[in-house]
């Protein structure tokens, strides 16, 4: 007989075997299992942080003016009707997700575990123990669809999965005790793009200092070594490089990344790099701080992906504010979502509004005055492309860098 024929037919046979074989079907569980979940997305912040941002997206409408055409610097958007300084507060939280369970009588005595993930990845599902059939998830995604189901640890049943939606609102995260902590991804952009989360984030200072006020001297109390935030720093956000824009006689001689650890070394896998860019902000930054920038958007935004950044001055609002912006800016963020993600700062009790009405307000639009004056801005062409040749004509950033930072922080929206 022809070897290749006979092949062919133990071959066949093998496979005509397999045909009539099925997987044992997994025994259904489910129905010892009674999971409640939210049926609406959960607004993870504060009603003031809501009702701000929901205000600003109404003055866009009044204005008629469209998202997904809002990419230039638009007025009067900014400070005209909703104002920030009323809302100034200890507001600068994420709410948590509550989820809740009831067992089965046959079961009610096992250990169980609650398991949830973003949808689409249940490979890479963290685990929380409940307690009276109830959980709370902090630091979640914004505008991410999640499930979740509920595993026994003893016999390995399981219920079905089930689903929640988080709101679409500015993330704040829980983190210690530091204050105007925030992502900045979840923003969906004019093109239709969403900005990342978890690879960029900005705030308030990381260690202890001294620092001076008018004729008074204060002590800035941050962080202590066993402060729970470092763990949430360092393992549930993954963040590996501090960039510290405060000048030396704000940083208290600080070296090295406060998020580390007694003990932790450079060779560790959790350690956190710490470097210090010294900045000014808003329109003096823009001016004067080119080669800073350079630094900043090359080393470590078009490297995020490799090492998620936290960068910050003091507080977190102007130093930290502009480059935000920037950011912001040449990843296509609106000029609105731009307004909110700058005053969102302002909810964070410990620091100045910056309302129309204040001192203080001056200086975002002074940064927009100096935007306009520049020989290659033009009101027609996007605050995208405009902000871009600042940093790569001005600033010296490498265009493939650029490029670099759109591809790692820009997704499609699914």
């Amino acid at each position: 007989m022809n070897k290749k024929l006979l092949c062919s037919l133990v071959l066949g046979s093998f496979l005509f075997a397999g045909c009539g074989e099925t997987k044992p079907k997994e025994p259904d569980y489910s129905g010892l299992f009674n999971l409640v979940s939210p049926t609406e997305p959960v607004c993870m912040v504060n009603e003031k942080v809501k009702e701000y941002s929901d205000g600003i997206y109404a003055q866009r409408e009044t204005a008629g003016a469209k998202a997904e055409e809002e990419d230039k610097i638009v007025s009067p958007l900014y400070g005209e009707t909703t104002k920030v300084g009323q809302y100034k507060g200890d507001y600068d939280e994420c709410k948590p997700v509550e989820l809740s369970f009831t067992l089965d009588e046959s079961i009610k005595d096992e250990k169980v575990v609650l398991r949830y993930w973003v949808k689409g990845h249940d490979d890479d599902f963290k685990e929380v123990n409940p307690v009276d059939g109830k959980v709370s998830l902090e630091n979640l995604f914004r505008s991410t669809v999640y499930e979740w189901q509920v595993v026994s640890a003893d016999s390995g049943k399981k219920s079905k999965v089930e689903t929640f939606e988080t709101g679409d609102y500015v993330r704040f995260l829980n983190v210690g005790q530091i204050p105007n902590f925030r992502d900045n991804g979840g923003w969906t952009t004019v093109d239709g793009k969403k900005i990342k989360q978890g690879l960029v984030y900005r705030g308030f200072e990381l260690n202890d200092h001294t620092f001076k006020s008018g004729q008074s001297t204060h002590n800035q109390n941050v962080m202590g070594d066993d402060d729970p935030g470092k763990d949430v720093f360092v393992k549930d956000l993954g963040i590996r490089a501090e960039v510290d824009l405060r000048g030396s006689s704000e940083t208290g001689g600080t070296e090295s990344c406060a998020m580390n650890k007694t003990g932790v070394t450079e060779t560790d896998e959790e350690y956190v790099s710490y470097t210090r860019i010294q900045v000014g902000s808003y329109a003096e930054g823009l001016q004067k701080n080119k080669e800073q920038y350079k630094i900043i958007f090359e080393d470590y935004l078009a490297n995020a992906d490799q090492k998620p950044v936290y960068y910050h001055c003091y507080g977190g609002a102007d130093r930290t504010g502009t480059i935000g912006f920037m950011l912001g800016a040449i990843l296509g963020m609106s000029y609105s979502d731009l307004i909110i993600d700058y005053e969102a700062t302002t909810f964070s009790n410990n620091l100045k509004e910056h309302d129309k009405d204040s001192d203080q307000w001056t200086h975002f639009p002074a940064m927009l005055t100096e935007i306009k004056s520049w020989s290659f801005y033009d009101e027609n062409k996007s605050l995208s492309e405009i902000i871009e040749t600042y940093l790569v004509q001005e600033c010296k950033v490498a265009q493939e860098k650029i490029t670099k930072i759109r591809e790692i922080m820009l997704e499609d929206v699914n």
